[in-house]
């Protein structure tokens, strides 16, 4: 094994040392341009080449050569066969076997070349192959493909209509679908157990490249890898939830990476993590109430307390009404409510009810269910609320019974 850099210090390099470093950066092969199209001056046998740039990788992968067209390019398309159509395909490629000239400002010496690489012939024809193309632009060369021509038996001209574009647009290597957070640096500032979020400090504004939704990671000295979704972001913090699988920690957050993929690499898109929920599975009552006034039913534990960001949240809930005495029915109503005794959003209200005989008496026994997805602008406390709307005095109502449920689930997470 051998150590290198490149011109360190007045040292020669070779086109390697100077290029390797951007094949292991990128994905793809055509930066800008270059696209195909029709005789800008009126379409005829040939077809133009657009201004642009490409790094053309060699097959065995250690290096790519940068290239470019300055302007546009015309390449003549062979003439048609008269009984059957063709595909031909449009490629740049370096010309090894072209000796290239320090005195040739950029190589333009015949370096980098465009070519159209007749196919056969056939009444269904075929672009192509690799090795054929490989040998029209000879056995060395490295090349791109930029598009295919279908060039239709007996064609006199060749229209943007039968052109296809083959281009492949370079990116940033997907490295699992992460993005390194650098040059910000990550800062624990604080997490909260009951809301499963925390917020993190940034010493540089991402906003320019990350935004609520985005998936979030790094590496901590307790817990190893931690994964969270990013539900809000400032200038310079970033309020992160983090579910059921992660917890995080007071001390150096490391490799901090971020994705705006759904589930890149190692993150788990499980929507069972990525939850606030509680449970409540006793029987929660309230006597006698008062018609059409919220009550927190006596004892219940169904709320949860969200940080700041998107949720889809809702709630299932055994409920039941007794009704006696002189009511004509008996009815109820159910509500997730920021408050103990209001009803703050009617979207999360549900209203069941029956009629009864006069003077009997009735139970009503019945499922209520409601969700929605929330903005949460500050951390918020939501509860399970429930109401008695009949019209005589109630005796047992409003009670929540076994598996009553509160949740909410991040917004950026499909369930």
């Amino acid at each position: 094994m051998s150590l290198a850099t490149s011109n360190r210090d007045g040292g020669r390099t070779s086109e390697s040392g100077h290029l390797r470093a951007i094949q292991k950066v990128i994905t793809g092969e055509v930066l800008t341009g270059l696209n195909v199209s029709q005789r800008s001056a009126g379409a005829n046998m040939s077809v133009d080449v657009a201004i642009g740039d490409a790094i053309i990788p060699r097959a065995d992968g250690t290096y790519g050569h940068p290239a470019w067209n300055d302007a546009v390019y015309n390449q003549v398309i062979a003439t048609a066969d008269v009984s059957n159509p063709r595909r031909d395909i449009i490629v740049m490629y370096i010309d090894y076997a072209t000796t290239p000239s320090t005195g040739v400002s950029n190589n333009t010496n015949g370096v980098v070349k465009i070519k159209a690489v007749a196919g056969t012939p056939a009444g269904s024809p075929a672009d192509p192959t690799d090795a054929a193309i490989q040998s029209s632009v000879g056995a060395s060369n490295p090349y791109v493909k930029l598009a295919r021509v279908r060039v239709a038996a007996g064609a006199s001209s060749i229209t943007n209509s039968v052109i296809d574009d083959l281009r492949t647009m370079a990116q940033a290597l997907n490295n699992g679908g992460w993005q390194s957070t650098k040059p910000a640096a990550l800062t624990y500032t604080s997490f909260s157990s009951t809301t499963k979020s925390g917020v993190i400090a940034t010493n540089t504004d991402l906003r320019a490249t990350v935004q609520a939704g985005h998936r979030i990671a790094f590496w901590q000295l307790t817990g190893g890898w931690k994964y969270g979704i990013i539900h809000a972001i400032t200038a310079s913090t970033i309020t992160v939830f983090f579910g059921q699988s992660y917890t995080l920690v007071n001390e150096a957050l490391y490799l901090g990476k971020t994705s705006g993929e759904y589930a890149p690499m190692g993150f788990d898109a499980d929507p069972n993590i990525w939850k606030v929920e509680v449970y409540d599975t006793s029987v929660r009552q309230g006597n006698t109430p008062t018609k059409n006034v919220w009550y927190v039913p006596s004892g219940s534990t169904c709320n949860i307390t969200l940080d700041p960001g998107k949720y889809t949240m809702g709630y299932e809930a055994g409920y039941r009404v007794h009704g006696v005495g002189t009511s004509t029915y008996v009815a109820g109503r159910t509500t997730i409510s920021t408050t103990t005794n209001t009803e703050t959003d009617t979207q999360f209200s549900s209203a069941e009810g029956s009629d009864q005989p006069t003077g009997g008496v009735m139970t009503l026994n019945t499922q209520a269910k409601r969700q929605k997805i929330v903005t949460v602008a500050s951390q918020t406390t939501y509860r399970l609320l429930g109401q008695s709307d009949c019209q005589s005095t109630m005796g047992t109502t409003n009670g929540f019974e076994a598996n009553a449920r509160i949740y909410a689930y991040s917004a950026y997470i499909a369930i």
